[in-house]
């Protein structure tokens, strides 16, 4: 399923501009898929989205206009101190992030800013936890939309995937980012689980947009 620019999936162009200010490794057409992906889930009232993986809140706002137009809510997970990669020496750290106090980064002060600035906030409802240690207290619940965009390393990411996929429900969407084929442009987890739900009898692919790769829960 490729991106398609119907009215029905615009984004305002208030909303794009915030977006496109706000720190993030999400690219205009991969953010557009998602926010598509998420309004042909099941998305409703009673049927949220979850984000695993805030950092300032880029892709958050896609999620965010979405969940807007159905009523619905994004629930978004991140401890806001970054991931392996986001630190020195890889080439996604970002010093403007930096807590000289905790030595960590600080990712909820811009993020909380561009929700202000969005107005988007009422459809957002934000964890600051590790998403393993939350995914117990979200037993027995299920999400129409699911997007994994949260630590790349081996054991993060598969500990995401098995924490977590099972609470698609069916009809529902599951969305993985930095998915790259080619090794030489992202790390592997992110490719190897979705090659891996791609085997799957339960789930079905909708197609890939840049690094972004889509799901559909069949079973």
């Amino acid at each position: 399923m490729a991106f398609n620019p119907s009215d029905e999936y615009e984004i305002p162009p208030k909303i794009q501009r915030i977006i496109d200010t706000t720190p993030g490794f999400m690219p205009k057409e991969e953010g557009r898929y998602l926010h598509q992906l998420s309004l042909t889930s099941p998305l409703s009232p009673t049927s949220k989205a979850i984000e695993i993986g805030t950092y300032c809140g880029k892709s958050t706002l896609y999620l965010a206009l979405a969940a807007m137009k159905r009523d619905s809510h994004v629930v978004t997970i991140d401890h806001h101190q970054g991931s392996e990669e986001n630190y020195p020496p890889f080439p996604y750290f970002d010093n403007r992030l930096y807590d000289p106090q905790s030595n960590k980064l600080d990712t909820l002060p811009i993020f909380r800013e561009a929700l202000r600035l969005s107005k988007l906030s009422d459809y957002v409802i934000t964890v600051i936890s590790d998403s393993s240690a939350f995914s117990r207290l979200y037993q027995n619940q299920s999400a129409a939309f699911l997007f994994i965009d949260g630590g790349h390393s081996a054991l993060q990411a598969w500990k995401d995937y098995i924490n977590w996929a099972d609470k698609v429900q069916i009809g529902g969407v599951l969305a993985i980012h930095d998915v790259f084929e080619d090794p030489s442009l992202g790390g592997r987890p992110p490719y190897e689980i979705a090659v891996a739900l791609s085997h799957l009898e339960s789930f079905t692919a909708l197609g890939q947009v840049g690094s972004l790769a889509a799901f559909r829960r069949i079973s």
